[in-house]
């Protein structure tokens, strides 16, 4: 490369490099630089073409020593003839061998298969140590939701839209009638209302039969 590469204004309009004269000859290419913030530019290389040269003189020369070079045993050497292999020799054409197909309507002999019958686990009898003798006790630890239901009633859109601070809602039960118990929405028992210490509690009257519970 040569040393000074520094491109300058002229009288005439722009040149390259100036230590160069105006006739000499360079090498050019733009290429598309592209940076994080900022926009796409070009970036244009100017080299003299003499220099351009023994750059790409030098990339062949290191592109030929990487190149694999041809083992010695595999070059054909000049000095030794090549010998053609003899060919080999047959007294008469090779033997053929006879295949006499089986006789129409004869069976194959079927591939014998291994077949034996399945053998499964024996199950544990019943009451056996380590089951829990009642299937309850697999769920008795599953926390479920208790509701006590005062009582219901139905009302339209247009009502519910017209609720205010201070209105009342009758209900469907008189009062002094049970309240309903429901666990995960299923009817269980049914009591009365009580207060336990500034806090409402129910005093269980009535456990429902399961043939007699409903869904609520």
């Amino acid at each position: 490369m040569p040393e000074n590469t520094t491109s300058a204004l002229g009288e005439d309009g722009w040149k390259s490099i100036a230590i160069l004269d105006d006739d000499a000859k360079i090498w050019t290419n733009a290429v598309e630089v592209n940076i994080e913030g900022l926009d796409p530019f070009l970036l244009r290389l100017v080299i003299p073409m003499d220099s351009a040269k023994s750059i790409a003189d030098a990339i062949h020369n290191i592109m030929n020593e990487k190149a694999p070079k041809p083992s010695p045993a595999a070059a054909p050497s000049a000095a030794m003839p090549q010998v053609a292999a003899p060919q080999p020799s047959f007294a008469g054409p090779p033997p053929t061998q006879s295949f006499s197909p089986p006789p129409h309507g004869a069976q194959q002999p079927a591939q014998m298969v291994d077949v034996h019958p399945a053998e499964f686990t024996p199950l544990m009898p019943r009451g056996a140590p380590g089951i829990g003798s009642s299937k309850i006790d697999l769920i008795a630890d599953i926390p479920v939701r208790v509701t006590v239901e005062l009582g219901k009633t139905r009302k339209s859109i247009s009502e519910i839209l017209g609720i205010t601070a201070g209105a009342v809602i009758e209900l469907d039960k008189m009062a002094g009638e049970p309240v309903d118990v429901l666990v995960n929405g299923k009817l269980i028992a049914r009591g009365e209302v009580v207060v336990i210490d500034e806090n409402f509690g129910v005093r269980i009257s009535e456990v429902m039969n399961p043939s007699r519970a409903y869904s609520a």
